[in-house]
């Protein structure tokens, strides 16, 4: 039995997540009835300019890091796991370390040039080493305790790259990471007697976007804390910083064929348990449920991922 062309899925990205539509209900036929309950269409025409620009969109940055940013972040990280495998990469985190309110200010209102310094120099730094791929993620976290604590804007950065060689030895170091740091802090606050970037280098034995997951802040009231201070010119412009093939890899969405939306339809109809981790209702408007969903937005199960992309999985057997 194929599936309805109205119940299809596009595609699915690199770690499973993806969209299925619901079947459209039938229009209602158009009767006198139907018209009269019917609102007019709107000719935006004959709307004053004023009530055309209502809604406005906020600055990138101010709402924090959103769901799309995080879902970016997830992608980024699960490309870059299969790209180049997790016994190789590293996850690094630069710390600001303590300064005076003016120069700490200094430094963050010129975030975007900072990360870009930071990203760039880490590209070059990985081109020296011919087995490495060239390829930063980078996500910024307000510091939540030490913000807290000194009424600062004390931000630090998260990053992900490969570190190791086919070997598996170290070939980015502790003295690399923050040396370019240090690099980037000091054009911003000058030179200070032994002023030296905090950096703290990881390998990762885990799932890799689990594992960042578990470091990227929770706290969606980050930016809003900050600019409540008085500091929303330190709010980053962008919370997500990476190289453009890993964003490339990241927005990678990978078409099925009839039977696996089949076989995904049966998990969203909960004929196979543990199927889907994630799924949840998209709905047309968020603040009126009632009006009906456009359809369900779910995670794979990794094993199930594996089978229907390659079929190999233990799952095979039987199907």
């Amino acid at each position: 039995m194929a599936p309805t062309k109205s119940a299809s899925i596009i595609s699915i990205s690199l770690r499973g997540q993806g969209f299925v539509n619901k079947p459209s209900k039938a229009h209602a036929d158009f009767t006198e009835t139907a018209a009269s309950v019917t609102p007019p269409p709107i000719n935006l025409t004959v709307v004053p300019i004023l009530q055309k620009n209502l809604k406005t969109r906020s600055p990138k940055g101010l709402q924090g890091i959103n769901n799309f940013q995080s879902n970016r972040v997830y992608e980024a990280a699960t490309a870059a796991q299969n790209l180049i495998g997790k016994d190789r990469l590293t996850f690094a985190t630069i710390t600001t370390p303590d300064l005076p309110g003016i120069k700490l200010r200094k430094l963050w209102s010129n975030h975007s040039t900072v990360i870009k310094e930071i990203k760039q120099a880490i590209v070059r730094l990985l081109k020296k080493h011919h087995p490495l791929t060239p390829e930063v993620l980078i996500v910024t976290e307000l510091q939540i305790e030490r913000f807290e604590a000194a009424k600062l804007p004390y931000l630090h950065l998260h990053l992900l790259f490969q570190g190791r060689g086919l070997a598996k030895r170290w070939l980015v170091t502790h003295s690399d990471i923050q040396r370019i740091a240090t690099k980037a802090f000091k054009k911003h606050v000058g030179c200070i007697p032994g002023f030296k970037a905090g950096v703290e280098l990881q390998s990762i034995h885990t799932s890799v976007a689990g594992y960042l997951a578990k470091k990227e802040s929770k706290d969606r009231k980050a930016a809003s804390s900050l600019i409540q201070a008085g500091f929303k010119d330190c709010v980053p412009h962008h919370w997500v910083s990476m190289t453009r093939a890993l964003r490339t890899l990241a927005n990678t969405r990978i078409p099925l064929d009839d039977w696996a939306m089949r076989i995904i339809q049966d998990g969203l109809a909960g004929k196979i348990p543990g199927m889907l981790p994630y799924c949840q209702e998209v709905h047309r408007d968020k603040d009126n449920p009632e009006r009906g969903a456009w359809g369900h937005s779910f995670r794979l199960d990794d094993d199930w991922l594996r089978f229907l992309l390659t079929g190999e999985s233990r799952y095979l057997t039987g199907m």
